[in-house]
């Protein structure tokens, strides 16, 4: 399972923060003491002026660090931890934001006391789909899934492609019988969807497994994962295209 996300962006731009604006800071101290000290030196109708386009020199350099600062931000650091962050065929997070965010969401939500699930989904056949029809095929299959998954999902709800065909599902403040139906109508929709280049229809397999206020507490979104996992592998064993509860 993949556990790695992308820092360097933003790390390097922390350090390069490190460096500019303190020299930006020291540059500012050292013409402020220079002005202070030359101002008896400088005629009576010229000081002002010289004020004056100190400060305007200081706010310029600000103006400059503040563009600069913004330009990379959006141009280079926010670019680059997206591609971190999803998964660039399907658009939904990747397996370590996943399992980050869905626990924050699964911890705030037990102690609210406010029910939880978690759905394991599986391609059914995928490797065949590679096999037959090709990986550009297989490449459609992932994205119509991913689009799919992402017009289903709720606001609040976290999702992401955990490894090849595999995906999760977190559903905020859901009981597993509500899990199971969002299951599925996403189940129906991906099998009514058409792939050029697929023969068959294509279909998943789903794990469902909820936690509700009365439940034991869990360590973390793992204690309902696990289960939801193992009912996956009961849905493909039981005859795959099915919903099957932990």
């Amino acid at each position: 399972m993949e556990r790695r996300r992308f820092q360097g962006g933003s790390s390097a731009w922390v350090h390069l923060q490190r460096v500019i604006f303190p020299i930006a800071g020291a540059y500012t101290v050292i013409t402020g003491l220079v002005l202070w000290n030359r101002l008896a030196y400088v005629p009576a109708p010229w000081r002002t002026s010289l004020i004056w386009i100190t400060l305007v020199n200081w706010g310029l350099t600000a103006c400059l660090l503040v563009t600069i600062r913004f330009l990379v931000l959006i141009r280079l650091i926010q670019p680059l931890q997206r591609r971190a962050d999803y998964d660039a065929l399907t658009g939904v997070y990747r397996p370590e934001v996943f399992w980050q965010r869905a626990d924050v969401l699964t911890r705030t939500l037990t102690a609210c006391g406010k029910p939880w699930a978690f759905v394991y989904l599986d391609l059914d056949d995928f490797k065949q789909v590679n096999d037959t029809a090709g990986h550009l095929t297989g490449d459609v299959v992932l994205r119509k899934f991913g689009a799919l998954l992402k017009a289903h999902r709720r606001q609040e709800d976290i999702i992401g492609r955990l490894g090849g065909e595999e995906f999760g599902w977190a559903l905020s403040g859901c009981t597993t019988e509500e899990a199971v139906s969002a299951a599925n109508r996403l189940l129906a929709a991906f099998q009514a969807t058409h792939c050029d280049g697929l023969a068959g229809t294509c279909a998943f397999s789903a794990g469902v497994a909820g936690w509700q206020e009365n439940d034991p507490v869990p360590d973390s979104v793992w204690d309902v994962a696990r289960p939801a996992d193992r009912a996956l592998y009961q849905a493909k064993a039981g005859g795959k295209g099915r919903v099957k509860v932990g």
